[in-house]
């Protein structure tokens, strides 16, 4: 298993001219003891500060001038760190590396102070280094979860010499009763390694009961608005109540499809008559062409009469004529030339001619008679496309009336649609007036109170074994209230042999509240869960040793098995305790001593160096 958590190196404040003031930790126990006002609470408050914390150390005369404070430590997974934090407040600068080893740059990673940076923040970086996945805790009663945070966990790790000493458990500070839904999550994630991701939240009673006092004048004034579109349509609800328009409607639709057929059958019978008018017309036009084509054969039959009629009439006079010369060779024509036998003879071209005209006048005469026949069928087509445009124009007539009557009939059925839609807007108005009235009434009863949601808390059996490591360390202590440890995870808080850890005095509650949170360092190393691997304690036996109730040989007891208890820790643990009591010469030499005083020499006068 891969180390988890962190080890502070080193913490040192520095100013403009003046000496930095450092302390060096190691891992295992670290000691710090000295009077009071030596500076022991002003480290503690430093190492908060650079742990997250948003409240800067306080301002005492010795921090005077003193602008800067470093915090150098390292991940026990690998790798150092130094961070650095104006006094002052605000983001910080992270660096690789120790300064002492010169690797610090100007190359450093700005860190936001909040958590709820997009970016990269302290909160995520120091719980990345300690091995804490992303999680979500829930943060109060309703189940409303929040990611992770580092100072979700700082009370589990530090108690200063307010909280150590409180009446309030150790896992809630003082004035966290609003968190204590989310401090009782951090608890139980550190002690199970199981968020609340899967709880389902439940509304806030006050946000619901708003919510529905705004839905229910919503509906109201949405049924409003309906009532005066619905009085819009009383009208007409009015004139046409709905069996009456239903009634007319039917009687209306009845004679739209009875005007739609006979339209239908009307343009029908037109468009047979359209046919019949064209085949008349292009029979007509045939014949036309036919007779315009027999008139030219006509004209040429007697072009060829009189042309022959003609030349009957020359054959007379050709007759009479003597040829004196041979119109083939040219000789003077006698009986016996050789070419008289070849010369025309008039009585042929007359047999000829008379023969041609008889033919041409008999064409002629059958042309006329088919001329006469053509003309009778001409004349009666054109009757024949006469009567059919004649029907045509009776159609039309028809036709119109008939298509004025079936608009008539549309507008009925277009009249009677608006008005059937209004009934229906209306009816649904209604409709929607009603929902709206009897939504609003339901939001107006009291709600039912809602079913008891689940008791939230951490495991019985995790409980009793997170006891028990309590309560073995306080008998390593030699505690005077010895007995069994029991949790309660509801009041996050517990009692030994029966009696409350709230019931003790201040010096029991200081011994208690730190065996509660050393107890939860052991248990998650213990068990491979993740732990920010430090604890810091300022004045765990203080306020016990000055109790003038217990007696001295059972403080000294006291004293001696908490340092031997610390000192047994596993390796790795890292514990700082700040305190104002001494500690024996055997014991010194097996931890980090640093002490604070003005009068022993060898010791320090203090955190911050003495002018």
């Amino acid at each position: 298993m891969i180390p988890q958590g962190i080890r502070l190196h080193r913490l040192f404040v520095s100013g403009s001219g003046k000496k930095t003031a450092e302390l060096t930790f190691r891992a295992g126990v670290n000691y710090i003891s000295g009077e009071s006002n030596m500076g022991k609470s002003f480290i503690l408050e430093c190492l908060d500060f650079m742990l997250g914390g948003e409240k800067r150390p306080e301002e005492i005369e010795e921090a005077r001038g003193y602008t800067l404070v470093s915090l150098e430590f390292e991940a026990r997974q690998g790798g150092s760190y130094t961070l650095e934090r104006a006094l002052q407040g605000g983001e910080f600068r992270l660096f690789r590396g120790y300064a002492e080893d010169r690797r610090l740059s100007s190359e450093a990673l700005v860190l936001s102070s909040s958590s709820t940076s997009p970016d990269e923040n302290i909160s995520s970086l120091l719980l990345r280094l300690c091995g804490f996945p992303p999680a979500r805790l829930r943060m109060n009663a309703r189940n409303k979860t929040q990611n992770l945070t580092w100072r979700s966990l700082t009370h589990l790790y530090i108690l200063n010499e307010t909280r150590i000493i409180g009446e309030n458990p150790p896992s809630l500070p003082p004035g966290a009763a609003v968190r204590k839904p989310a401090l009782q999550a951090a608890l139980k994630f550190v002690l199970t390694g199981i968020d609340d991701s899967s709880l389902v939240g439940l509304p806030d009673p006050k946000e619901t009961k708003a919510n529905r006092a705004g839905q229910r004048e919503a509906y109201l004034q949405v049924a409003q608005e309906v009532e005066r579109e619905m009085r819009q349509h009383e009208a007409v609800l009015r004139e046409l109540p709905v069996a009456t328009l239903e009634a007319e409607f039917e009687v209306a639709t009845a004679a739209l499809t009875g005007s739609t057929e006979g339209m239908r059958a009307l343009q029908d019978e037109k468009r047979v008559l359209l046919r019949e008018r064209e085949l008349q017309r292009a029979a007509l036009r045939t014949t036309r062409e036919t007779l315009r084509r027999f008139g030219l054969l006509r004209e040429h039959y007697g072009s060829d009469l009189r042309r022959l009629r003609f030349l009957g009439e020359g054959d007379h006079y050709f007759g009479q004529l003597r040829l004196t010369r041979c119109p083939t060779c040219g000789a003077p024509m006698t009986p016996e030339h050789e070419h008289a036998a070849e010369a025309p003879q008039a009585q042929t071209y007359a047999l000829a001619i008379a023969e041609e005209l008889h033919k041409v006048e008999g064409y002629l005469q059958d042309l006329n008679g088919t001329v006469a026949g053509l003309e009778t069928q001409a004349a009666t087509q054109e009757e024949a496309v006469r009567q059919i445009e004649a029907a045509c124009e009776a159609f039309d007539v028809t036709l119109r009336a008939a298509t004025a009557q079936h608009k008539v009939r549309q507008g009925d059925i277009a009249r009677l649609t608006r008005a059937r839609m209004v009934q229906q807007e209306a009816l649904a108005a209604w409709q929607r007036r009603a929902t709206y009235h009897i939504r609003a009434d339901e939001l107006a009863r009291p709600l039912r109170s809602a079913r008891p949601q689940q008791r939230y808390g951490i495991d019985g059996v995790v409980l009793r074994q997170f006891a028990d490591v309590v309560g073995s360390t306080l008998r390593r202590w030699n505690f005077p209230l010895q007995g069994v440890v029991e949790m309660d995870d509801q009041s996050l808080d517990f009692r030994v042999a029966g009696r409350g850890r709230s019931a003790n005095g201040k010096g029991y509650r200081a011994l208690l509240n730190s065996a509660f949170v050393l107890s939860v360092l052991r248990y998650c190393d213990g068990r491979g869960l993740p732990h920010p691997g430090v604890l810091i304690l300022d004045s765990p036996l203080t306020t016990f040793r000055q109790d003038r109730k217990i007696l001295a040989e059972d403080s000294d007891r006291v004293h001696a098995s908490f340092l031997a208890d610390l000192l047994a820790s596993p390796e790795g643990h890292q514990i700082i305790v700040l305190e104002n009591t001494e500690i024996s010469d055997d014991v010194r030499g097996r931890l980090n001593h640093i002490e604070f005083s003005r009068e022993k020499s060898g010791a320090r006068p203090g955190f911050f160096p003495v002018p």
